[in-house]
């Protein structure tokens, strides 16, 4: 019960800060795209980020930098000093070949890439292709809650839907994708038809849905940091 107060809680913030040290999450901008609620690489940002790191000072035992995850683009060297990213809306996301390059130096050299609430069949095609030009090599697979990343910390035997409403009447069951290096490790998650970081930022409002949600990016922080 404890642990369930905690994951519904969120913090406010406090003044916004890049310093990294331990545990830190960069959040992706990249060009191109728009939409009713601002870029689509915002959404959710920055609460989201601040709520999640939040809970995993409460919660585990991983050290962690400023809760204000800077913006930084992949070309960007910043992305090198964080562990962790966070990219969203990715169905309308285009990478130049600059791009390309760092995401595929990024995560080879050790970082995780979250990509988070995106959707429809056609945009997953979509961003397939886009990956082949970091990726030519390797292909995005489907994995299920038998994977170690939804094991490393909370045990998750279902993926929630996180879906808003007008998305839930025409969507299935969120999808979850993972492309992993030479060794078997998980460098890259997809959530797919699922915005869980809808749930962090809302936590409050929807504790249900902010449990789950948080459950999920605890268990993706810490595989990040074991791996």
């Amino acid at each position: 019960m404890a642990v369930l107060t905690a994951l519904t809680t969120a913090r406010q913030p406090d003044t916004p800060s890049n310093k990294t040290n331990g545990f830190s999450i960069a959040r992706i901008k990249w060009n191109g795209g728009g939409g009713f609620f601002g870029p689509q690489w915002a959404h959710d940002y920055p609460v989201a980020e601040q709520n999640l790191m939040f809970q995993l000072r409460q919660i585990t035992s991983i050290p962690t930098g400023d809760e204000m995850a800077p913006i930084v683009e992949l070309t960007d060297p910043e992305l090198f000093q964080h562990p962790f990213a966070y990219m969203c809306e990715v169905q309308d996301c285009t990478l130049s070949d600059e791009e390309a390059r760092s995401l595929r130096e990024y995560l080879l050299r050790g970082g995780f890439l979250l990509v988070d609430d995106a959707w429809t069949a056609e945009g997953l095609e979509h961003f397939k292709r886009e990956l082949r030009k970091a990726f030519p090599d390797r292909s995005i697979e489907r994995i299920g809650t038998d994977h170690p990343v939804f094991h490393s910390f909370f045990t998750v035997t279902e993926i929630p839907a996180i879906q808003p409403g007008f998305r839930r009447r025409i969507l299935g069951a969120p999808q979850c994708y993972g492309l992993s290096d030479a060794s078997g490790r998980l460098m890259m998650l997809i959530n797919w038809d699922n915005d869980v970081g809808d749930g962090w930022e809302w936590a409050a409002l929807d504790p249900e849905t902010g449990v789950n949600a948080y459950k999920l990016g605890i268990n993706y922080a810490v595989y990040a940091m074991s791996h």
